[in-house]
């Protein structure tokens, strides 16, 4: 749409769309966080948004940041048990990202309890916000399945650039004795794996669940030098990151290092650095 009016080129309207996206996004991490962590200001969680170390990858044509403001939309309509509006929603969220199917995992967990208690009509109206939920995936394999004859072209596809399932924990392990870019990746996804744990113990449930397979579900095909951008476009791992920065001396340092790893994130990506991919 943005390309006929404007008769852009496909790039440029891929870009214009994101940008746009990316300013919708800021307010919809903050209104998650206003549920999931009420005593952090707007300055706060707009922020850590905004000067996310890998904000580039939202001002290009990656989905990252259209998967970041569903995800938002999706715990904050779970988080107010409207389930409707979340299957809504996480319909698209599974469509555009296999592994937004996660979300699936994240419902269930917070309605399994209440299924069972609940009256006839509301358990009807969870299981068809369940299914509503699923079914973005299943329109992209179908999808896929009528344009290249092969549903899982998503998985095959993989094995055409050299990745093959694999244990996630030997992949991390073996990221750490080959490059500094490989320690970097591995170092991330060591510290996102943590704050899994930290929001389980947490009872956070919901959120852990969610950012522990988004993690470890590409971790599973090999240490990819873009496992980076799927750690820090997941919206508990940047929750936990508002609670840092919320922290007074401490929270400015975490604050600084983030405005400092975007200059040079950008930096990299405009002199054409092979690890920014």
């Amino acid at each position: 749409m943005f390309k006929k009016i404007f008769s852009s080129s496909n790039a440029v309207a891929l870009i214009a769309v994101n940008k746009v996206f990316f300013f919708v996004t800021i307010f919809a991490f903050i209104l998650f966080c206003k549920k999931y962590l009420p005593d952090a200001t707007l300055v706060v969680t707009g922020a850590v948004v905004t000067f996310n170390p890998y904000a580039i990858y939202a001002n290009a044509g990656y989905t990252e940041t259209l998967f970041l403001f569903l995800t938002c939309v999706c715990f904050y309509f779970l988080h107010q048990k409207k389930y409707f509006y979340l299957g809504a929603w996480g319909f698209f969220l599974s469509a555009i990202k296999v592994v937004g199917i996660v979300m699936l995992a994240s419902y269930i967990v917070t309605v399994f309890k209440m299924f069972w208690r609940d009256k006839l009509q509301q358990k009807i109206k969870m299981i068809v916000a369940g299914v509503m939920l699923s079914s973005g995936l299943l329109s992209f394999m179908i999808f896929l399945h009528f344009h290249t004859g092969d549903a899982l072209a998503f998985v095959h596809a993989s094995k055409a650039w050299g990745r093959v399932i694999s244990s996630p924990i030997l992949n991390v392990i073996q990221g750490f004795r080959e490059s500094t870019f490989t320690l970097l990746a591995s170092t991330m996804s060591l510290v996102a794996l943590l704050s899994c744990v930290y929001l389980f113990v947490k009872k956070r449930y919901d959120l852990a669940i969610f950012s522990f397979f988004c993690t470890m579900i590409p971790l599973s095909t090999g240490l990819m030098l873009s496992m980076p951008r799927y750690i820090w476009f997941q919206a508990p791992i940047l929750l936990l990151c508002a609670k840092l920065v919320q922290i007074k001396v401490f929270g400015w340092m975490v604050f600084f290092c983030f405005v400092e790893v975007m200059i040079f994130m950008y930096y990299s990506w405009l002199s054409g650095l092979v690890f920014v991919v």
